[in-house]
């Protein structure tokens, strides 16, 4: 389960969901816009943890994501699935909104696999193999142009306007 401390000192477990089986959560992160936390687990899928409601529930129940991340305001999750597909779901009620082939099929033995990050208005996910910076748009999944790159992007970062600015 999940072991949560308030800022007292109080503790206490989540448990897992039996969805879980013997399988664990990691990569867990904080959305301040749903304010829940978000598990991920590379045989289960991702999981909302509501620390509030003391629940651990599925969002994308899948062997088959190899990322997610959710936007700033929470409203999105997004999730990369091993074949190249990118599904956005609902922040709120994480139901799958809609689905694309955006990139090619993920090798589970490349030694630098794609990453992925999100701002407003685009998921760039990165390609290796292929020396690119895919571009989404956010909202309707389409892909946009590729930026080339001289090296094989492995890990990205969004910093800049498009964090805090509506536009």
């Amino acid at each position: 389960g999940i072991l949560v401390v308030e800022k007292d000192g109080s503790q206490r477990i989540i448990k897992n969901p039996e969805s879980l089986g013997q399988n664990w959560l990691s990569s867990i992160s904080y959305s301040e816009g749903t304010d829940s936390f978000y598990g991920y687990n590379a045989k289960a899928g991702v999981y909302r943890i509501n620390v509030v409601t003391n629940q651990i529930t599925p969002v994308i129940g899948s062997d088959k994501v190899a990322i997610f991340k959710f936007d700033k305001e929470g409203s999105r999750v997004f999730a990369l699935l091993t074949d190249g597909t990118l599904q956005a779901y609902d922040g709120i009620t994480d139901k799958l909104i809609t689905s694309a082939k955006v990139a090619e099929p993920i090798d589970a033995a490349a030694s630098i696999k794609p990453d992925m990050t999100v701002s407003r208005k685009f998921v760039y996910i990165s390609q290796p193999d292929q020396r690119e910076i895919r571009v989404v748009s956010a909202a309707t999944l389409t892909r946009g142009e590729s930026l080339k790159v001289t090296g094989r992007p492995a890990k990205l970062a969004l910093i800049g306007a498009q964090l805090d600015s509506a536009d």
